[in-house]
């Protein structure tokens, strides 16, 4: 029988695994053959051991719009309080990365 503590450090691992393939959560699920709404519950708790009290998000995701892209933007706003504004014709995959960074702060 797995002690769920070693249980929680197998799915950690592929948390961090996760983080430093650049693939996006569901391509690793996918590739990895595990369960994406495991993995999900997994990294949250990953997560919430590894954020400090007072600690400011560090991360950061760099954004380069073409000098044409001139477009209407769209706003998303994150439970903790960040909003985001973004051209409508804005890279899907750029997208999916920028939230996982803000999901984090």
């Amino acid at each position: 029988m797995i002690k769920i503590e070693d249980k929680q450090q197998v799915w950690f691992e592929h948390v961090k695994n996760c983080e430093s393939s650049g693939l996006t959560q569901p391509e690793f699920c996918r590739k990895n053959n595990l369960s994406m709404n495991t993995f999900a519950y997994y990294r949250s708790q990953y997560l919430s051991q590894q954020k400090v009290p007072g600690k400011a998000c560090n991360s950061f995701v760099e954004i380069q719009f073409p000098a044409s892209m001139n477009i209407e933007p769209f706003s998303l706003s994150f439970a903790n309080g960040i909003k985001l504004c973004l051209p409508q014709q804005f890279d899907d995959k750029r997208l999916i990365k920028l939230i996982e960074v803000l999901r984090t702060c």
